[in-house]
């Protein structure tokens, strides 16, 4: 009875946590592929500088719930870095860039109303179980880091340097205001450390809950995986980080439904397909990269994020207007 109730608990903070995540991200606009474009064609850096906060962030709390909990928290498996780490890496980059959106930017439209971004989780799914029927992944090996040891401590000492710039008084000041009143945009600094730190305590605990995850999940059960089948529990969470971010759109009047267009097909099912095909070798897409592989120090998981990352830069250098903005 005691067990039965424990679990109940924590699955209602996990779907709790993921609320929260969901509404951070939205309230944030937050996109991989719209930082890295401000940053390439712009000259501005916040948007993507947010994403090393995430990793920052939830890696300060990753780490030491692991240490505290090690029957309870688990670290990110370390795959090995190979040619299917990088292509992974660079088929969600194409993808995410024919889409318009990563698995962060995706969840923000789809609860912003745009129905093209529901046949990106659609595809999504295809992509995962084509590249889980054509490819053999290497077998993981245990984090390094599963135990306190000097290393470790320094890593850790690392990623509070990489969420450091976060606690500045002006993202607090933003933070504080964007809570209170709806027509102030939150910043995405401080909307990414709530991200980093809600959802690395909801990995750590719970495994990865994200969207992303679970459509790859959900591609390898298609191919007979019964172990990858979601449960309930995982279904449930990953709903809570839609309904987070749903009702950010709507408590800030931006959630207006427009049905699918002709881009759905011609860009947002070949984008998901490649992000669902990406996702499955590296494993993972740049959400459950950002939330549990990097902060697990896991080498193949900052890898594959710095090729995602490269190569929706290198799609945007022919834009590029030379001018540099304010960062």
């Amino acid at each position: 009875m005691e067990e039965a109730i424990g679990a109940s608990t924590l699955s209602l903070l996990a779907i709790s946590l993921a609320f929260v995540v969901g509404f951070a991200l939205r309230r944030g606009s937050v996109c991989m592929v719209e930082g890295t474009r401000q940053a390439v064609v712009l000259g501005r850096t916040l948007r993507l500088r947010a994403f090393v906060v995430t990793a920052g962030a939830a890696g300060c709390v990753v780490l030491p719930l692991s240490w505290a909990l090690p029957g309870e928290g688990m670290l990110a498996p370390s795959f090995p870095i190979t040619l299917a780490t990088l292509a992974g890496g660079a088929l969600f980059g194409i993808g995410a860039r024919i889409n318009g959106a990563c698995q962060f930017g995706t969840l923000g439209r789809l609860a912003s109303g745009e129905l093209n971004y529901l046949v990106t989780c659609v595809a999504a799914v295809g992509g995962a179980t084509l590249a889980f029927r054509t490819t053999m992944l290497s077998v993981p090996a245990e984090s390094l880091l599963m135990r306190p040891t000097v290393p470790g401590g320094i890593v850790l000492a690392l990623f509070v340097v990489l969420a450091a710039p976060a606690l500045r008084p002006r993202y607090w000041r933003n933070f504080i205001r964007a809570l209170h009143r709806r027509e102030v945009q939150l910043s995405p600094i401080p909307a990414m450390l709530v991200v980093g730190m809600v959802g690395g305590v909801l990995c750590t605990l719970a495994g990865s809950w994200t969207v992303g995850s679970l459509l790859n999940r959900e591609g390898a059960w298609l191919l007979g995986d019964a172990a990858n089948h979601a449960d309930g529990k995982a279904i449930a969470g990953a709903f809570a980080m839609l309904a987070g971010a749903v009702y950010a759109a709507v408590w800030t009047r931006k959630f207006h439904l427009r049905p699918p267009t002709r881009r759905a097909l011609t860009g947002n099912a070949p984008g998901g397909l490649l992000m669902g095909a990406g996702a499955a070798l590296v494993p993972g897409g740049n959400g459950t990269l950002l939330l549990y592989s990097m902060p697990s120090a896991s080498p193949s998981g900052w890898v594959a994020f710095a090729a995602m990352t490269a190569v929706i830069a290198l799609t945007f250098l022919p834009h590029s207007s030379g001018r540099r903005a304010p960062r």
